[in-house]
């Protein structure tokens, strides 16, 4: 199996951040799905096997590193992280699963593991100003959670656990 996380693959801030309609921008802008999909996932997932050199970044570096993928005879390619319920990336999923997680909840967890190396503050505004208006344009334009084939309470604030009321 190949775990793959979306988070190296971010556009660095000064193309990922912008102080114009910033959580549309955001949205649009935030992950090199197209990167990510041509040299690493599609590759690996026709041949079930890949070596290739990524140019990757945290969320607060001001540039790319490399990063060596080297995957040999997957059977299963575990893809996580955000946006990746975008319309035109579902084609290439044979199953997918929702995190179902109240805004309230992922920002207490946010401020918990200062990832973003900020402030709890700062944290607070950035999920309040840009992550969640964010993540509300992509369940407006993807319904994310009714393309998933499978949805997963990963927050007892959120209700009946998958399957229950559906």
């Amino acid at each position: 199996m190949a775990v793959l996380n979306v988070d190296g693959w971010l556009n660095l801030p000064t193309v990922r951040f912008c102080d114009v309609s910033p959580a549309e921008h955001f949205y649009r802008h935030a992950i090199r799905f197209e990167e990510m999909f041509t040299e690493l996932v599609l590759p690996l997932r026709a041949r079930g096997s890949v070596r290739v050199e990524a140019q990757l970044t945290e969320e607060t570096a001001t540039q790319f590193r490399p990063h060596l993928y080297a995957f040999e005879d997957v059977a299963l390619i575990l893809l996580e992280g955000i946006y990746l319920l975008k319309r035109d990336l579902r084609p290439y999923y044979d199953l997918s699963v929702w995190i179902d997680c109240s805004f309230e909840t992922a920002l207490a967890r946010a401020v918990a593991r200062a990832q973003e190396g900020l402030s709890p503050e700062e944290t607070v505004r950035a999920y309040r100003t840009l992550y969640f208006p964010a993540q509300s344009i992509h369940f407006v334009r993807d319904a994310p959670r009714a393309a998933a084939g499978l949805v997963v309470r990963n927050d007892p604030s959120v209700g009946p656990m998958a399957g229950a009321d559906e």
